[in-house]
C-alpha cells in the first residue's frame, strides 16, 4: 500500500474519532443541561410543613409568630386534604360516568354539581384559614402575606397550582 493510501486511512481515522467525540460530547452534554433544567424549573414538592416553614420564613416573621402561623397554616390542612381526597374521587367517578357508552347526562351534571359544592368547601376553608392567619399577623404581615398569595396564583406564575410554589423572578 502506497504511502498515500496510508495517509488518507490516518487523515479519515482522525476525522471520524473527532466526529464521534464531538457528538458523544453533545449528548452527555445535553444530558446534563436537561438536569440542571430539571432541578432549575421544576422544584421538588416540598412537604406542607415545610412549605409553612418557608412561608414563614420568606415573609421574616419572628420565631413565636412563625411557630404560630406554621401550626394554625398545618391544623387546617388536614381538613383540606380530606376534602381535596373527597374532590379527587369525585372526579374519578365522573371519569367513569364520562366513559360510558352512553353517559347518563343527569348522573354527570349531579356529579358536576357535587365536585362544585367541594371546591367551594375548599375556597371557603382557605378562606377561614387567611382570615385565622389575621389574628397573629399584623398588618403589614398580612400584606406580605397577601401578595405572595396573589403572585403565586398569578397566571403568569409557572409554578402555580395546589402546592407549587411560584419559581417566577419577580421580586415581591
Amino acid at each position: 500500500m502506497s504511502s498515500k493510501w496510508k495517509a488518507l486511512i490516518v487523515v479519515s481515522l482522525v476525522f471520524n474519532a473527532a466526529v464521534l467525540g464531538t457528538l458523544a460530547f453533545g449528548v452527555v452534554h445535553r444530558a446534563g443541561f436537561r438536569r440542571r433544567m430539571h432541578v432549575t424549573h421544576r422544584p421538588p414538592e416540598l412537604p406542607f410543613e415545610a412549605r409553612c416553614r418557608h412561608l414563614a420564613k420568606h415573609m421574616k416573621l419572628p420565631c413565636d409568630k412563625a411557630e404560630c402561623f406554621e401550626m394554625m397554616m398545618m391544623e387546617s390542612n388536614e381538613q383540606a386534604d380530606e376534602l381535596k381526597g373527597s374532590l379527587a374521587q369525585a372526579r374519578d367517578e365522573l371519569i367513569e360516568l364520562l366513559s360510558m357508552e352512553e353517559p347518563d347526562r343527569d348522573a354527570v351534571m349531579d356529579k358536576v354539581e357535587e365536585i362544585s359544592a367541594l371546591q367551594g368547601g375548599l375556597e371557603k376553608l382557605l378562606v377561614q384559614r387567611l382570615l385565622q392567619t389575621y389574628t397573629i399577623l399584623d398588618h403589614e404581615e398580612r400584606i406580605k402575606f397577601l401578595n405572595l398569595l396573589k403572585r403565586r396564583m398569578s397566571p403568569a406564575c409557572p409554578g402555580r397550582g395546589p402546592g407549587r410554589p411560584c419559581v417566577s423572578p419577580r421580586k415581591g
